[in-house]
């Protein structure tokens, strides 16, 4: 990091980029309270406005929790604002950074807008249709494009000498960020299930998902620890093996490194999360680290592109 604050072309651009890839993290936390806590409907059915008012006035905890998501996510969206300014002005034309600050742009919007259909179209609390499911299964999948897109250009504020083009192992990448997106939006379907069923032991909650009478929400729980365990092995083997193939060092190593202890823990804190009923502070972490094993692979494969330009071209 040193190297980079010390390049003052692309200090500033770095900056904001971590700052909009730590607030939307922080963004997507407060909204699994939201969701936990049954505090989407705080501000009504109202939007942008909380309760038809631009600041609520006397307002319930449930209607804080929704208007302070709220606040933070504008705030997350100013971040990424400034992060396109700076990107367009301190890179030239076509370079990867711009690009990045663009999809991040999109994405974002993209993420306000489901958000304001949740809250206009009451998907939101006890609300148990199918609609909702699909609103946030498209919600969560869109959190993973813009997270991927934040993270990507904070890397490549840093590495911006590689543009060699160099052939990647596509087809295990796309499969595994298939299989985390996969992960990540049947956990949150998952975590759903649990807020809007919740079950008082473990055996009457494996009941309700193996029951034909169930509601759909309970019944899909079952295939997030099946995915999350296939997807944590075959993450770690394409880890091991990129290792050894290609020698990793620096930026490019110690993604790898944490990506395998990362999806060790988040294995337990799933066992965990199943064997506790899923508590909102326990999904809180569950959550994160999902975020984190999703970020650790997005700088492991940049980390491989880099590494792999090097050695098809020495010179960069």
């Amino acid at each position: 990091m040193t190297d980079i604050l010390k390049n003052r072309k692309y200090s500033r651009t770095f900056v904001f980029a971590l700052v909009a890839l730590i607030t939307n993290l922080i963004v997507i936390l407060w909204g699994a309270f939201v969701r936990a806590t049954g505090s989407g409907a705080g501000c009504g059915s109202h939007w942008p406005l909380c309760n038809g008012q631009v600041i609520p006035q006397s307002a319930t905890f449930k209607t804080l929790v929704e208007f302070s998501h709220r606040v933070s996510s504008g705030w997350a969206l100013i971040t990424v604002a400034l992060l396109v300014w700076s990107a367009f002005k301190k890179f030239p034309k076509g370079h990867l950074v711009r690009k990045g600050a663009v999809f991040s742009a999109v994405f974002i919007l993209i993420e306000a807008l489901i958000g304001a259909v949740l809250v206009l179209f009451s998907l939101v609390t006890t609300d148990r249709s199918n609609a909702r499911a699909i609103v946030l299964g498209i919600h969560l999948l869109n959190t993973f494009f813009l997270v991927a897109s934040l993270t990507a250009t904070t890397l490549w504020t840093k590495k911006t000498d590689s543009h060699t083009r160099a052939p990647l192992p596509f087809k295990h990448i796309i499969t595994i960020a298939l299989l985390l997106c996969i992960v990540g939006v049947t956990g949150g379907l998952a975590a759903l299930g649990n807020t809007l069923f919740p079950s008082p032991t473990l055996q009457q909650g494996i009941a309700q998902d193996f029951s034909p009478n169930s509601h759909i929400l309970e019944r899909i729980r079952i295939f997030h620890p099946a995915f999350a365990i296939l997807t944590a092995f075959y993450l770690a083997i394409f880890s091991f093996s990129n290792i050894a193939a290609l020698r990793l060092k620096n930026w490019a190593l110690w993604p790898a490194k944490f990506l395998i202890a990362a999806l060790a823990f988040q294995l337990i804190l799933g066992f965990l999360n199943l064997a506790f009923l899923a508590p909102v502070a326990l999904q809180i972490v569950h959550l994160a680290m999902a975020d984190l094993v999703w970020i650790l692979f997005v700088c492991f494969v940049c980390g491989i592109y880099s590494e792999k330009n090097q050695q098809h071209n020495p010179n960069v």
